[in-house]
């Protein structure tokens, strides 16, 4: 069948929405995981079977072969829901439902008609993967009061990707994954985008120099207001502690003061009475009581208190001088 494949390429007709020439070799990029439409035929009355086959002359068997007029499949003889190529007679589609590495190659697209083989069309397919997560990582070196920063760019998935950088909305000439910049005043502010691009995807991220070391930019600081914050916050904890004890040991002070100090069975505990300071007497000298016999009645006559019985009254007679002052007074009366 391949031998008579190449003895009959006489017509050659490419079918794209219009018919194109045959040497127009037809490109497609899919993406790995994907479905794809390989091919939309345009059907003619004509066309009875349709081969899919690979460019390479080695390869003995065509991947798909389909009975146009039937409808049906003929190889490979499997459910449709299980083979790696399908034509879908609604839209009149070679389709591969999921796309896999090694579909990149070149197909080739054949007809049979009433009387011979149409060539059809030649497909160069391309698989990449799709670019997914892509982010910028910073790394920062201050030396000598100049802040070097060096921005990559990261992907979590992608292949066959270019870069391309813009600061401020205007493009760069450095297209590389990495950039290495230096943080001056004119560019402290300024907003880097990274863009990663392949033939099926495309994503970027952006990083603002203001959240780096920024010596002469007062947009960074960020950071110092947040060890501000973060110390503020401890102050006002330990504030707050300190209050709580403070409350909790008055309180303990009230309920011992109610229960034992103002207790009513207790008694109210008073000051001391002071003694009354004694008065102090002259050296030497000394108070001698007299007794007198005084009658109780002092109206009654002197006849009639004769019989009354008397009391004691002791009366201060005056103080009473020892042999010393008495002999000493002697001579002073004498002279």
């Amino acid at each position: 069948m391949s031998a008579l494949f190449h003895l009959l390429y006489v017509i050659a007709v490419c079918h794209i929405g219009e018919s194109h020439l045959c040497d127009q070799v037809i490109q497609l990029n899919g993406s790995l995981g994907k479905p794809l439409v390989l091919y939309q035929l345009r059907m003619t009355p004509e066309y009875k079977t349709l081969y899919l086959k690979t460019t390479n002359k080695t390869a003995k068997m065509p991947f798909l072969v389909y009975d146009l007029i039937q409808r049906q499949i003929i190889y490979p003889e499997a459910n449709i829901s299980d083979i790696r190529y399908q034509f879908h007679p609604d839209t009149s589609s070679v389709i591969i439902p999921k796309l896999q590495k090694d579909d990149e190659k070149d197909y080739e697209l054949v007809v049979q008609t009433n009387h011979f083989y149409e060539y059809v069309c030649v497909i160069e397919l391309k698989v990449y993967e799709q670019i997914s997560n892509l982010t910028v990582i910073v790394t920062e070196d201050s030396r000598n009061d100049t802040c070097n920063v060096t921005m990559k760019c990261l992907m979590k998935t992608g292949d066959n990707v270019t870069f391309s950088w813009m600061k401020d909305n205007k493009t760069l000439s450095h297209n590389g994954s990495t950039l290495e910049i230096s943080i001056t005043t004119d560019n402290a502010n300024s907003i880097f985008r990274c863009t990663a691009t392949n033939p099926v995807s495309e994503g970027w991220s952006e990083h603002t120099l203001s959240s780096s070391c920024n010596p002469d930019n007062d947009n960074g600081l960020p950071g110092i207001m947040f060890y501000i914050l973060v110390s503020s916050s401890l102050i006002l904890v330990a504030i707050i502690v300190i209050v709580i004890v403070i409350i909790k040991k008055k309180s303990k002070r009230d309920i011992y003061s109610k229960r034992y100090v103002n207790h009513p069975s207790m008694p109210e505990s008073r000051p001391p009475v002071p003694e009354p300071a004694s008065e102090q007497m002259p050296e030497g000298i000394q108070t001698v009581y007299a007794i007198v016999q005084k009658p109780k009645n002092q109206s009654i006559s002197s006849e009639a208190s004769k019989s009354l019985p008397f009391s004691s009254v002791y009366e201060l007679a005056g103080p009473c001088r020892n042999n010393l002052q008495v002999q000493n007074l002697t001579e002073e009366t004498r002279v």
